[in-house]
């Protein structure tokens, strides 16, 4: 299995997401200080309105903005919980395809290592049975001369002190390059053996590696989804804002409304009292 490629390394991911919380921590901050600047003006404006009947449907009004105002701000709150929560996992997570991607690169390394040790000990295995073959073909050799020699006795030829002594001679070889196979067929098993134990190792290797790459890449999978996850809640949490900002603005624009109504309002009773005041003196003088 080859190696999956990544869009970013994982420690550049880790660092941009931490960043990006830092941020987002002061931002909220800034946020509700806002938000809390705006409840006290709330609170201050529907003080004013308690008891005034005349401002009844204004009051009504402002109390629904103030609901308004008060559910964006929580679902932003809520948002913003989500927010770092994403972001915390998807540090967890490039910490996790770091590491995968260490235990990898190690294992490629082992499973060459591994490799060259293989063709080491297949080269010794082949020299070893060369060898074998050469020593089986002249142990071959030794005793077909040592039959021409029997043969030669049963025929009647008798034995002369060189015959012997090439008999002997025969006979020692025999021994020795007999000797000599049988530690050459057991240094091919031992090596046949290291070989098959560091075949088996190798395996282990692979598939410790196919093991790996296969969470690699599940991992960067996982940190795709939170990332598009973290780009919808951003999305989100931008519209929020939008949301507050023009309840902002309404409520400021209603609030402005109000103070002009309460001063025709004020106006009104002036002239009221101004009229009633008239309307009693005229009366006074009349009688």
């Amino acid at each position: 299995m080859e190696e999956q490629e990544t869009k970013a390394p994982p420690e550049e991911a880790a660092k941009d997401t931490d960043s990006a919380s830092g941020d987002g921590e002061s931002k909220d901050v800034r946020v509700e200080s806002t938000f809390e600047e705006l409840e006290k003006e709330f609170e201050e404006v529907l003080q004013e309105m308690v008891g005034d009947g005349s401002l009844g449907k204004f009051k009504t009004e402002y109390e629904k903005l103030h609901k308004a105002l008060i559910k964006s701000h929580e679902s932003e709150k809520r948002l913003m919980l989500q927010c770092q929560e994403l972001n915390a996992e998807l540090i967890s997570n490039a910490s996790k395809v770091t590491s995968a991607l260490k235990i990898t690169q190690d294992d490629k390394a082992t499973i060459s290592s591994q490799k060259q040790e293989i063709e080491k000990l297949w080269r010794a295995v082949d020299d070893a049975q060369d060898k074998e073959t050469k020593t089986h073909e002249t142990i071959h050799q030794l005793k077909l001369e040592n039959i021409s020699l029997n043969k030669l006795i049963e025929n009647g030829a008798g034995l002369g002190p060189a015959m012997q002594e090439s008999m002997k001679a025969l006979e020692k070889e025999k021994e020795e390059l007999t000797v000599e196979r049988d530690e050459q067929m057991e240094e091919i098993s031992a090596l046949r053996t290291e070989l098959s134990e560091l075949m088996e190792k190798r395996k282990e290797a692979e598939n410790e590696r196919e093991s790996v790459e296969l969470k690699v890449l599940q991992l960067q999978e996982e940190i795709t989804a939170k990332n598009q996850e973290i780009d919808r809640d951003s999305r989100r949490k931008a519209k929020l804002e939008k949301d507050l900002r023009g309840v902002q603005a309404e409520v400021d624009g209603k609030v402005e409304e109000i103070k002009a109504k309460q001063g025709q309002l004020n106006k009104a009773h002036e002239d009221y009292a101004k009229a009633e005041q008239v309307l009693k003196d005229t009366q006074v003088r009349l009688k």
